[in-house]
């Protein structure tokens, strides 16, 4: 999810970059504006992520345990952590992508596009 919102984004924002870059703007500031952007979203959404997952979590073992089948309905904190962690990770992948694609832009076919 946090690759994709990354290029749709970056597709639809396209030329705002380009002029940034056009007036003067280093193609690694621009990654550092957009890094920024993407932490405090990743930031704001960890915790309600937990908070929907431990609720379905809750949900599937009301529903589906039963005599034959139980569901463990404790987690560990420690996933919640790899899972954050991880998702940190896909962040700074996604945030280093994005600013080589930034880097690679040619800036006067962009601002000949229409949109």
């Amino acid at each position: 999810i946090i690759t994709s919102t990354s290029s749709i984004s970056l597709s639809e924002r396209k030329r705002e970059y380009v002029t940034m870059h056009v007036l003067g703007m280093h193609p690694y500031e621009i990654g550092q504006i957009i890094g920024f952007e993407y932490w405090v979203l990743a930031a704001l959404a960890v915790h309600p992520g937990i908070l929907i997952t431990q609720f379905i979590k809750r949900l599937l073992h009301d529903t589906m345990s039963n005599g034959s089948f139980s569901m463990p309905e404790h987690t560990a904190a420690s996933s919640f952590i790899i899972a954050a962690c991880i998702c940190g990770i896909a962040v700074l992948i996604s945030n280093l992508h994005t600013c080589r694609k930034i880097s690679q832009f040619d800036m006067v076919e962009v601002l000949k596009e229409r949109e």
